[in-house]
């Protein structure tokens, strides 16, 4: 129950009524498991976005005058080689590969 108003509320679940909607083995609410969903969710858009760039400054770079050697062709693969990891990472991480 709750105290006057304007104090502290204190409410503790108790019995069934915690584990109705719980995760098992951990005891946490399901509700309280979106920040992983989130962060998953976060990494998989950076990771692809992060490729996403790294094909636009190869395509700069292969349709300029810089040749196949320039600095935007290395910071292209780079960029592509970082965000496939992250993917590949996060993959193997939730078993979806």
């Amino acid at each position: 129950m709750c105290g006057p108003p304007g104090g502290a509320c204190t409410a503790r679940l108790t019995g069934t009524r915690a584990g109705r909607n719980s995760i098992a083995g951990t005891g946490l609410p399901s509700d309280e498991m979106n920040g992983r969903r989130a962060h998953r969710m976060g990494t998989y858009v950076l990771s692809l976005v992060m490729v996403a760039i790294g094909v636009a400054l190869i395509a700069q770079a292969l349709g300029g005058d810089g040749g196949g050697l320039s600095p935007r062709m290395l910071l292209g693969v780079l960029f592509v080689a970082g965000g496939g990891a992250r993917l590949y990472v996060q993959m193997r991480k939730s078993g979806g590969a």
